[in-house]
């Protein structure tokens, strides 16, 4: 029995497609996205349309076909009518990586697929759902990701509607970042044309080049809230930095530009996030024969003799800066093994502070 997509639409950054299939018999919502992005494909039941099982039907799946909710868990275990592409619309989370199904005239999302559905068990949120069970869990009307999902709508009517939506996220925080480290001397946009922009700052600060995003915290970062659960939005909007010593030349002044850049749109494309006292890896920094080479970078926000940046919030989220502090192989096993914080010890302890320059190994 072929399904038939009555609706479909890519993600705002283009990276995940959500489509809504049924056939004469069920209808689901699903998100598609790369493997590499933790995402490949997640499903969640929407409704059934035809009296429901006893229990799940396990043949069903097995032959390749979407199954139906079991009676006991469905609020209409009779069937309810076929959805109607004309009277449905998707609501996309701020990070691109979540979304909501409604339907005309409907309170509640039909569905709601969010970051973290397919982990744990958990496939995403029906509103006809009645207990949580494989297909779906319920979706009841003290639901967190229901005020996310109306700030959302905010969101996107902001971006979509008022033309001045870039300049008025940009200009504060450039004027923060020239308060704080000192006039930008050249300004580049970093996007591609594509949304949502972003743009880099090259900062000449006390015998060093300091390189600052700008239009990274747009959006907040994917998955975040199963990693810091209590208060994710405290960390999930970033902007990304790293000093150079004026010691390297322009040419690996601009492989780092290349570097930050590349890394801009990064938590999207993989599905991830970048926090304090993570590790990345990193190619650009030019290895010194007197030296060990830097093969990645330790991120934080408070870098040793590090300068404190006071960013303005974002639709009420604290915006911080991720420095990057390139680290040897062996200071990255050190903080893969025992945490960020005792290699950041170790830097300060040594004189390592955020301009980075050829220096021995602290481990």
């Amino acid at each position: 029995m072929t399904a038939e997509v009555i609706l479909e639409e890519h993600s705002p950054g283009g990276d995940l497609q959500a489509v809504v299939e049924q056939d004469r018999r069920v209808a689901y919502l699903y998100l598609f996205g790369p493997e590499a992005a933790g995402q490949g494909v997640k499903s969640c039941w929407v409704r059934n349309l035809e009296p429901a099982p006893e229990t799940l039907d396990v043949s069903t799946m097995q032959q390749g076909q979407a199954p139906l909710l079991p009676r006991q868990d469905t609020a209409h275990p009779e069937g309810a009518p076929p959805l109607k592409s004309e009277d449905l619309r998707l609501v996309w989370l701020e990070d691109g990586h979540g979304v909501a199904l409604f339907e005309r005239g409907g309170a509640l999302p039909l569905a709601v697929l969010p970051p973290w559905s397919g982990h744990n068990g958990m496939s995403g949120y029906a509103r006809d759902c009645l207990a949580a069970g494989p297909l779906a869990w319920p979706l009841n009307p003290d639901n967190a990701l229901l005020p996310r999902i109306e700030a959302a709508e905010r969101f996107w009517a902001l971006w979509e509607q008022d033309e001045s939506a870039w300049e008025s996220f940009r200009a504060p925080v450039i004027e923060a970042i020239e308060r704080d480290l000192g006039q930008a001397e050249k300004y580049y946009a970093i996007d591609g044309g594509n949304w949502p922009p972003r743009a880099l700052l090259r900062i000449p600060v006390a015998g060093a080049t300091a390189l600052v995003t700008v239009g990274v915290g747009i959006r907040p970062q994917p998955f975040v809230e199963m990693y810091v659960p209590d208060a994710p939005e405290q960390v999930w909007r970033v902007e990304f930095g790293l000093c150079l010593s004026d010691v390297y030349d322009d040419e690996a002044v601009e492989a780092v530009m290349r570097y930050l850049s590349g890394q801009s749109n990064y938590p999207w494309l993989r599905g991830s996030w970048l926090g304090e006292g993570h590790t990345f890896p990193c190619d650009a920094i030019p290895a010194d024969a007197a030296g060990p080479p830097f093969p990645a970078c330790l991120l934080t926000r408070s870098p040793p003799q590090g300068p404190q940046l006071r960013l303005p919030s974002y639709r009420g989220d604290p915006l911080g800066l991720l420095w990057f502090l390139p680290i040897t192989e062996s200071e990255r096993a050190l903080a893969m093994e025992q945490g960020g914080e005792d290699l950041l010890r170790r830097l300060g302890a040594a004189g390592n502070g955020w301009v980075h320059r050829d220096r021995a190994a602290v481990v």
